[in-house]
């Protein structure tokens, strides 16, 4: 049994999806792959308040009877996702990320959240010093754009000279940053309301300002308790919004806060304008400050925020030509050697 493990130096690092691409490019070449995540019982998954969206995800990605907690009988890899942060699991626990390593003798993809260059040599090279030959990839993650050549030139070098086969810098990106609006209501426990029937656009930005707010949506300027939902900067689709080339983002949604439910007049802008409404009861700034600090999970859904992902890692990343090859996993029967 070859073991992979996928950890993190900190929350918001990319470790879903890496966990995602990871297993998308074993299922491709062939690997049959088990999955369980430190810490996590899929058992829980179907009560009432517990949900792990990871294991929903690699549900659907590799199939419920191969996502089973330590249960790999049957795959040629097992896949581990770790916490959100390797330096604070606690040893004591079998499922702790340090036992978890140790025991499975797993070969190491770190996720690293870059917050500056110094604290990501740091901990990049602890991990590497703690389990000395298994780190095989790292990935600094949101690294801002003028940071991005920085970071390339001198970390890099660095990591490859300490005997680390595969190391990518991907930068900050707004695809990776939005939301879908479906999981914007659930982030903000909002109720849909009836302006449109389609709420499968993609949340790019927020504002609390009036700027974009153009044509039929003009109404809205008049409504205090609002978080404008705003397109990526490259995705023009509202087809009513009017904006100008240099002018503002397309809107796709809009929030009303403070539970107070519209009157006709904005319902019907918004069904003029295509848009649809989203009514919480969270006050203005409390709900700003929610979709601005937190983490969107990632599901089957979110297709286009993997394939983004998978384009920025196999553009930056050194090394060995596939996934298999990086880690150093040996071919069984069932896998395709062309690959």
């Amino acid at each position: 049994m070859q073991t992979l493990f996928v950890g993190s130096t900190g929350p918001g690092s990319g470790l879903s999806l890496m966990t995602w691409f990871i297993a998308q490019r074993l299922l491709e070449c062939g690997f049959k792959v088990a999955f369980m995540k430190a810490g996590s019982d899929p058992g829980l998954l179907g009560i009432p308040g517990k949900r792990d969206h990871d294991i929903e995800l690699m549900r659907a990605v590799l199939g419920a009877e191969s996502v089973e907690l330590g249960f790999f009988e049957g795959a040629d890899v097992s896949l581990i996702m770790g916490s959100k942060s390797m330096f604070s699991d606690f040893s004591v626990s079998h499922l702790s990320d340090t036992q978890l390593v140790r025991e499975h003798q797993a070969k190491i993809c770190l996720m690293d959240r870059y917050q500056s260059l110094p604290a990501s040599i740091y901990s990049i090279l602890s991990i590497h010093s703690l389990f000395k030959g298994s780190l095989q990839v790292v990935v600094v993650n949101r690294v801002p754009l003028e940071d991005l050549q920085a970071v390339r030139d001198r970390l890099v070098p660095m990591l490859l000279a300490q005997g680390i086969p595969g190391v990518a810098v991907l930068p900050e990106d707004p695809i990776l940053a939005s939301f879908s609006l479906a999981r914007m209501s659930e982030l903000l426990g909002a109720e849909v309301l009836d302006s449109v029937e389609d709420v499968e656009g993609i949340v790019g930005g927020c504002t609390l300002g009036s700027h974009s707010l153009v044509g039929p949506l003009r109404i809205f300027r008049q409504v205090y308790g609002k978080i404008v939902l705003l397109a990526l900067p490259d995705e023009q689709s509202n087809p009513d919004a009017v904006c100008s080339p240099d002018g503002p983002r397309p809107v796709v949604g809009i929030v009303l806060t403070g539970g107070r439910r519209p009157g006709q007049p904005l319902l019907d802008a918004a069904r003029k304008a295509g848009i649809p409404l989203l009514l919480t009861t969270l006050d203005t700034f409390s709900a700003f400050d929610r979709i601005q600090s937190g983490a969107s999970p990632v599901t089957k859904e979110d297709g286009y925020k993997e394939r983004r992902f998978a384009q920025l890692l196999e553009s930056s990343l050194t090394g060995a030509a596939s996934i298999p090859r990086l880690f150093g996993l040996r071919e069984t029967d069932t896998t395709d050697k062309s690959l």
